[in-house]
C-alpha cells in the first residue's frame, strides 16, 4: 500500500506570505495568506482575558514572542510603515513569517517542503534556507514542527508550473515545446525566467529592484498630491491601503472611498524602467511566443507588459497571488521520494 507523502509549500513575499494550509488526495491545495508583517508579541497578543484573540500565531526567534498572521494589522499603529525592506531574506522578520506559516498549517511533520527565492538570490540563499529548516524546527514555547526535506526553487517556476497545471492537453504539449518567458512582479523585486520544458536559462533570467513597492510609493505620492483627495498634502506612509487598492480598485482616504484608477498612471515611469531592464537581458531574435504573467500585481502590469510585447501572446495567470505556492505544491508532489532503506 502506497504510503501518503504530506508535502506544504510557501511562497514568502515581501508584500504577503503565501502558504498551502492543506491538501488532500485527490483534491486541490488549500491555499492561505497574510501580509507579512511581524510585531513583538506584547501582553494583548499573549494573555486578552474573556476577550477574542487577534487570530494571529505567536512563534519564537531569538528568544522572543513574535506575532504574524490574518489579524496583525490590528495591532498596527495608524501610521506604520512596513519594516520589510529588500534586505528581508536575511532577518529575523523572515524567520517569524517561514514559522507562522507552519504553525498555521497545524501538523507536526512534513515530509517535503517547497520553498521560493528571488531568481537573483537562489544560487547564495538556496542552500542556506535548506539547512535552515530541515530537521526538527522550534516553532514556540509549546510548539515544534519535524521538516525530513527541503526543496527550494526561483519563486516564477512555482507560477510557470501552477500555469502549465490548468492547460488542457493539446495546448500543455505545444507550450511544452516552446521557450515561454515568465515574469513574477515582487514586492522588492521584478523576477523573470526564460524557460523550456522546466529548464531555466539562466543567461536570460534575472531580477531588478523596483517590484510593487516602487509602484505602491509612485501612486502613494501621487494621491498625496492631489488636491481634491488631499487638500493638505499629508505625506502617505502607509502602503497597504494602496496596495490592497490594486485587488479591489479603491481606497479609503480620510471619511471618503475612492477609486485608484487615475493615479495608476503614476506608476508609469517605474513600467518603464523595469521593462527596459527585462528587455535588455532578451536577444533581438529571441524566440519567446508566449509570456505568462504571475504574482499578486499581474493584473496591474498585465497592459504594459502587452504593450511591450505585443507580438507576443500574454497569459495572466488564474488566482495570480498563489500562483506560485500552488507551483511549488504541484513541483513538490510530482518529484519522488526516495526510498528509506531500514537496516
Amino acid at each position: 500500500m502506497k504510503e501518503n507523502k504530506t508535502v506544504r509549500a510557501i511562497d514568502l513575499g515581501y508584500g504577503n506570505t503565501k502558504y498551502i494550509k492543506d491538501h488532500r488526495p485527490g483534491e486541490a491545495p488549500v491555499c492561505a495568506s497574510f501580509k507579512s508583517i511581524s510585531l513583538p508579541a506584547n501582553d494583548s497578543a499573549l494573555d486578552v482575558g474573556p476577550f477574542e484573540r487577534r487570530d494571529t500565531q505567536i512563534v519564537l526567534v531569538d528568544g522572543v514572542n513574535y506575532e504574524a498572521g490574518n489579524d496583525i494589522q490590528s495591532a498596527l499603529g495608524k501610521h506604520y510603515v512596513t519594516p520589510l525592506n529588500n534586505q528581508s531574506i536575511h532577518s529575523p522578520q523572515y524567520e517569524v513569517q517561514m514559522k507562522a506559516s507552519l504553525l498555521s498549517m497545524e501538523i507536526d511533520h512534513i515530509d517535503r517542503l517547497v520553498l521560493g527565492t528571488p531568481v537573483h538570490l537562489l544560487p547564495t540563499f538556496g542552500q542556506k534556507l535548506k539547512e535552515a529548516y530541515q530537521g526538527k524546527i522550534t516553532l514556540n514555547k509549546e510548539k515544534s514542527i519535524t521538516i525530513d526535506e527541503v526543496i527550494v526553487v526561483a519563486q516564477p517556476l512555482g507560477g510557470y508550473a501552477a500555469f502549465l497545471d490548468t492547460l488542457d492537453k493539446k495546448l500543455l504539449n505545444d507550450l511544452l515545446q516552446q521557450e515561454i518567458l515568465v515574469i513574477d512582479p515582487g514586492y522588492y523585486t521584478f523576477d523573470w525566467i526564460d524557460c523550456k520544458r522546466f529548464v531555466v536559462n539562466e543567461a536570460l533570467s534575472g531580477s531588478v529592484e523596483g517590484g510593487i513597492s516602487a509602484m505602491l510609493q509612485d501612486i502613494a505620492d501621487a494621491i498625496s498630491k492631489d488636491p481634491d483627495i488631499n487638500p493638505s498634502r499629508i505625506p502617505i506612509t502607509n502602503l497597504l491601503p494602496i496596495d490592497e487598492a490594486l485587488y479591489t480598485g479603491k481606497f479609503r482616504f480620510g471619511t471618503k472611498t475612492h477609486s485608484i484608477k487615475k493615479h495608476l498612471t503614476a506608476a508609469k515611469h517605474h513600467f518603464n524602467h523595469v521593462m527596459t531592464v527585462l528587455l535588455n537581458t532578451l536577444p533581438a531574435n529571441n524566440a519567446i511566443k508566449h509570456v505568462v504573467v504571475i504574482g499578486g500585481a499581474a493584473k496591474s502590469y498585465a497592459n504594459p507588459i502587452k504593450q511591450t510585447f505585443p507580438d507576443k501572446k500574454v497569459h495572466v495567470a488564474n488566482n495570480p497571488l498563489f500562483a506560485n505556492v500552488s507551483g511549488f505544491q504541484k513541483i513538490g508532489t510530482s518529484m519522488k521520494f526516495k526510498e528509506k532503506h531500514h537496516a
